[in-house]
């Protein structure tokens, strides 16, 4: 049942386009902990990472490779934006704690969580000026700076979703559907 939410939900991150993915599964907290463990010690070798968060509002499930959020944690305008946000942008584990810590905490969602979730910098500072609204688009995230670049990255998104949910039906295990590295330097927009 996890398997069929991570195809869902995380294919982009699983298929290597995007940082992370998180998502809330439709499932029980004993069975979510027992297929979680299962998948952990496999997707290591994959280069990701499960972790369960619980929020005021219930479980979320954050897939991230760890691999591209030190490549974002790299880029100096992201690392700077989180390191404002205390951060501390130069240990990836400790860096996702604190995302995790700041979800869990309740009150206001963390709106650098986008960052993680590779989202452009650009359209979380718009969102957060914005408070919102007024995006330009919308598709995994609400647009405020480059609508074409935004528009490829989710049609890429949809494509890999879709592939991953195919294959997926058709046989091939979960742990399979995860490519096991990512090129380096690939930017979020990388997958186009």
């Amino acid at each position: 049942m996890l398997g069929r939410m991570m195809v869902e939900y995380a294919a982009p991150t699983l298929c290597g386009l995007k940082p992370a993915s998180l998502f809330a599964p439709k499932m029980d907290e004993d069975r979510l902990r027992r297929e979680m463990h299962a998948l952990e010690m496999e997707w290591a070798a994959h280069g990701l990472r499960l972790h369960r968060v619980q929020t005021g509002n219930g479980t979320l499930v954050l897939v991230q490779r760890p691999q591209m959020i030190a490549q974002m944690l790299e880029s100096p305008d992201e690392a700077d934006f989180l390191w404002e946000r205390g951060y501390p942008v130069e240990d990836v584990e400790r860096a996702v704690d604190t995302l995790v810590a700041r979800m869990e905490a309740g009150g206001e969602f963390p709106h650098e969580v986008g960052l993680f979730l590779g989202y452009p910098l650009a359209d979380v500072e718009g969102f957060i000026a914005h408070d919102g609204r007024d995006s330009l688009a919308q598709g995994a995230w609400k647009v405020y700076a480059d609508v074409e670049a935004a528009r490829r990255a989710f049609e890429s998104f949809e494509r890999s979703t879709a592939e991953c949910k195919e294959r997926f039906e058709n046989g091939v295990r979960l742990g399979d559907l995860a490519v096991k590295s990512v090129p380096t330097n690939r930017g979020f927009y990388g997958m186009m």
